[in-house]
């Protein structure tokens, strides 16, 4: 039996494939059986797409000739007839086909989704479970001893500008972790090149180190961050004494004030990223922001003035919270692709998000721990 599921919906045992291009936040890699991002919509359609009800019709024209030109789909379906049987399966969609609970009106493409998902398992055969993308974790003693062979290997600073100015691993490439989405990296033109990944605590290195897993890179491995890094520490000018000594001070700073977030009277669990934009937040602090309801997927309200800002073109899932404009935080109940700042991630279920914000205006606020 085949059937089709939400991923953030409750999902019966059986063999499950998650059919969508990017990896949805919260999911444990050992949850999937086998990831068919290569069936999903394309990121130009998707991003086109945007959830808006009045392109469902045309978005569904266009994925269907998608799938007909797919040459991976083509491929899965030509050896499908050497497969061995699917056992029950559970295909598990990350992006929904129309919006508000209408994807009954899809009923041809959902059949055409199944077939794919279909031929997938029947490829796997014999219950074998599929290998999904991940990443090695390293101290950094054997990160130190990788570093000194001579096998084409990088080392990638995934911190901000400044802060690798301020002082970084000798050798190592800046590549933001910000800037990782889900094309690959100019710097990193090879999938089989050996990675080696570093920030400032180790929160934004695991954080980038998935994503490249996820996009193929095949040797990637994290080792924490430069805090506890031991070994030689470069700068772009020399410095003597004194400026070692703010160096020092730089890079082992606390992340200062913690903050603590109410959804109304509610208080949520959030993860908050560690960027510009989230320190100079904190400056506000305490702040309430009243919130606005806007396009059926996100929460909005101005904060009183602008912040830095690093906009990247990002693709946002419920529970994210991101800048705006560099003055407005916007809070996600659906889902949305624009140029926004990161500043966190509310760690509730998506029925939990969509009953705290998706039933009126709201006001958040914003507290010191």
């Amino acid at each position: 039996m085949i059937s089709i599921s939400r991923i953030y919906g409750e999902i019966p045992p059986g063999c499950r494939v998650l059919a969508d291009r990017l990896w949805p936040r919260g999911i444990k890699k050992e949850s999937i059986d086998f990831w068919a991002r290569e069936i999903a919509p394309s990121n130009e359609l998707r991003k086109w797409y945007g959830h808006a009800s009045e392109r469902y019709e045309a978005f569904r024209e266009r994925y269907r000739r998608e799938l007909d030109e797919n040459q991976s789909a083509q491929e899965l379906m030509a050896l499908c007839s050497k497969g061995r049987g699917a056992k029950q399966c559970r295909g598990i969609k990350g992006v929904a086909g129309r919006p508000n609970g209408e994807a009954s009106k899809g009923e041809q493409l959902v059949k055409r989704l199944l077939t794919i998902i279909l031929i997938i398992i029947c490829l796997t055969g014999c219950g074998a479970k599929a290998q999904t993308s991940a990443y090695r974790q390293i101290d950094q003693g054997t990160a130190k001893d990788m570093m000194k062979a001579d096998d084409g290997h990088i080392v990638v600073d995934v911190r901000r500008q400044d802060e690798y100015d301020a002082g970084h691993i000798p050798g190592a490439v800046l590549i933001p972790n910000e800037s990782i989405g889900a094309e690959k990296p100019e710097e990193l033109p090879d999938l089989n090149q050996i990675i080696l990944v570093y920030c400032r605590s180790g929160n934004r290195s695991k954080q980038a180190a998935q994503k490249l897993a996820d996009m193929g890179y095949a040797n990637v491995y994290e080792f924490g961050g430069i805090i506890d890094w031991t070994g030689e520490i470069v700068n772009e000018e020399p410095t003597d004494v004194a400026d070692n000594e703010i160096l020092f001070e730089k890079l082992t700073e606390t992340e200062g004030k913690e903050m603590r977030m109410l959804i109304g009277k509610t208080e949520v669990p959030v993860t908050w990223e560690e960027n510009e934009s989230v320190e100079a937040l904190k400056e506000l602090l305490p702040l309430t922001i009243n919130m606005s309801m806007y396009g059926g997927f996100e929460q909005v309200g101005q904060i009183g003035r602008s912040i830095t800002r690093n906009d990247a073109q990002t693709v946002t899932a419920y529970g994210d919270i991101v800048l705006y404009s560099g003055n407005q935080i916007v809070v996600f109940y659906g889902s949305n692709s624009w140029a926004y700042t990161r500043l966190g991630h509310v760690n509730l279920s998506e029925q939990e998000i969509s009953d705290l914000l998706s039933n009126g205006d709201v006001t958040i606020t914003i507290l010191e721990e």
